[in-house]
């Protein structure tokens, strides 16, 4: 019984790998602003960028091509330190269909809406099949 429950587990753990392999990720950070980044249809695409919470600014989702779907957006990971250091922001996208757009998102505290933003990142994206 326990040779097949090993047996089981493994399998298991296979299948989670050859999935992880079959799509692929394109990793981006600020480094990127005004940079294109090209996607094949299926891969996803990780924008990880520096947020401060603590001082009251987000990075929020201006605007994306409707070709990217996006599936997560995390809470920023906090950075090893004392209370309130900064942390990352991570958005999760998935490219669906072929297409070049922009992604734009701001960097701005939620009850300023009538200033501009902080900081802004920008991406274009390019999905071919």
């Amino acid at each position: 019984m326990q040779k097949l429950n090993r047996a089981v587990i493994l399998a298991g753990m296979l299948c989670i790998a050859a999935d992880a392999q079959s799509s692929k990720m394109i990793r981006v950070d600020d480094n990127f602003n005004g940079r294109e980044v090209t996607l094949q249809t299926g891969e996803a695409l990780e924008i990880a960028l520096a947020e401060n919470a603590t001082t009251g600014f987000q990075w929020l989702l201006k605007t994306k091509p409707d070709f990217v779907e996006e599936f997560q957006d995390t809470e920023p990971s906090p950075s090893p330190g004392p209370p309130g250091r900064g942390g990352i922001h991570r958005f999760y996208f998935r490219a669906v269909q072929p297409g070049t757009g922009e992604l734009d998102l701001a960097y701005r505290r939620s009850w300023e809406k009538e200033k501009p933003p902080a900081r802004s990142f920008r991406l274009r994206i390019r999905v071919v099949r």
